[in-house]
């Protein structure tokens, strides 16, 4: 029996060793952040980018994403005013939900933007 165990949780160590490094980083447009490089039989794994070039491709891969939005923008026609949503919406205070038993409806509604309302009952 023990050596049963012994040897199941030798394949577990042995698998778990046999498992592919995982990648460390990867970059804005799918390469690695890192390069490996082999030394005397020891892998370096390196900076692919110094910091200027780096710099410059995430600045060029903002200014895509930018002009990307610029054109939904146009193709969703939003420069247009939007109507204003009224303060309620919806019927909470005309048509509420049923309650569960022993408890009492609110007397007021919270407001996305912190304000409160209170409510007329009949």
């Amino acid at each position: 029996m023990a050596l049963a165990s012994l040897k199941t949780r030798i394949e577990r160590l042995e698998a778990k060793h046999k498992v592919g490094a995982k990648i460390l980083g990867i970059s804005m447009d799918g390469t690695p952040m890192w390069r490996e490089v082999m030394r005397d039989g020891v892998l370096h794994c390196l900076p692919r980018y110094e910091h200027d070039e780096w710099a410059e491709r995430c600045r060029m891969q903002q200014a895509d994403l930018q002009q990307a939005l610029r054109g939904y923008a146009k193709l969703l026609n939003d420069e247009a005013p939007q109507a204003e949503a009224p303060v309620i919406v919806g019927t909470v205070a005309n048509n509420p939900a049923p309650l569960k038993p022993g408890r009492k409806q609110p007397n007021f509604v919270h407001l996305a933007d912190g304000t409160e309302i209170k409510i007329k009952r009949n």
